[in-house]
């Protein structure tokens, strides 16, 4: 019996350091030269790469680290604190991957409860990377917060764009067993992930959505909105583009920007860009966007057949869509 332990601990430990070493990402692959992404001006390079980089660190921070509040931690030790929301979505995703593969776990269960709450949306969105990865239909019951859980399909979609080659990203399809809302929530992803692969070049990033097919371009809108707030990297006068670019799709695209300044309220932190966004985008300030929010998901039923998620955004984008923006402040 002593011989069989003596040989199985061995046997243990190198299977351990297997299993992480095919975990852990090159900080490589999340540069926009790796992945072929279009580059536009220094500046902007260095803002996608940080957030890529911020991503990475979180994931692989999460691979080595089971306890959520060290590893927090080791991201806010490393990661510049407008970063730190995209460094979480990494860790969501690799504790996620760990609590899926055997033998399994509570990880991103603990995350959300403890340190990684503040960061619940990014959280949710790195949950579906990770379902992504594994080939798997996102699990809704992986978290407790129903309302949230539906950006693992946001998460999906936006690895899926990531990762896929940049000439083809406006081919991808959402699984066809996909129930229409979570389809369309899989095309939000997409439309965040558009950013990156676009380098934040507004007319780029309108070029490349104007070449899906189906429907689908509303929901890539609220996406180029969300990324546009919370990741940023552009001028005013580039905002004034997206909006203008945006078209009939304006309302998709400030509930998209209100959808990421909320996610920044919550978090303790509003970066300077991410003001500007929302002042042009929706024409009110970041704290006036995340009011509007959850003034608008305080009045909704939550019956009928369309998830509560689904009417939260068509509900905000009414408030753009019957009348000036100017005119539909959220009470302070």
């Amino acid at each position: 019996m002593h011989a069989e332990r003596t040989l199985i601990s061995p046997l243990v430990r190198l299977g351990k350091r297997l299993r992480r070493r095919a975990l852990l990402l090159d900080p490589r692959e999340a540069t926009l030269d790796h992945r072929g992404f279009a580059v536009t001006t220094q500046a902007k390079r260095e803002v996608l790469d940080t957030v890529g980089r911020s991503f990475v660190h979180g994931y692989n921070a999460g691979v080595d680290e089971p306890d959520p509040h060290r590893l927090a931690e080791l991201i806010t030790a490393a990661v510049p604190a407008a970063y730190q929301g995209f460094a979480f979505e990494g860790a969501a995703m690799s504790y996620t991957i760990l609590d899926t593969l055997p033998p399994g776990g509570d990880r991103l269960a603990a995350l959300l409860a403890g340190p990684g709450r503040p960061h619940r949306y990014l959280v949710h969105c790195g949950a579906g990377w990770a379902f992504a990865r594994l080939r798997l239909h996102p699990r809704l019951d992986r978290t407790d917060d129903t309302l949230l859980a539906w950006l693992m399909f946001d998460g999906f979609g936006f690895h899926q764009a990531y990762f896929a080659a940049p000439h083809k990203v406006h081919e991808l399809r959402p699984s066809p067993r996909w129930r229409e809302q979570q389809r369309r929530v899989f095309d939000q992803g997409v439309g965040r992930a558009l950013w990156f692969v676009e380098g934040a070049d507004v007319r780029r990033v309108a070029g490349r959505i104007g070449a899906f097919t189906g429907g689908r371009h509303a929901d890539l809108w609220a996406g180029a909105g969300l990324a546009a707030t919370y990741a940023g990297g552009v001028s005013d006068e580039e905002y004034r583009q997206l909006v203008e670019l945006a078209g009939p799709y304006r309302p998709e695209l400030a509930q998209g920007c209100c959808a990421a300044a909320t996610a920044r309220v919550t978090a303790g932190l509003i970066p300077e860009g991410a003001q500007r966004a929302c002042a042009v985008l929706a024409e009110r300030s970041a704290t006036a966007a995340h009011e509007l929010l959850h003034e608008r998901l305080a009045a909704l039923s939550g019956h009928g057949e369309t998830p509560t998620y689904q009417q939260w955004r068509a509900s905000v984008q009414d408030v753009f869509r019957g009348a000036p923006v100017r005119e539909a402040r959220a009470t302070p």
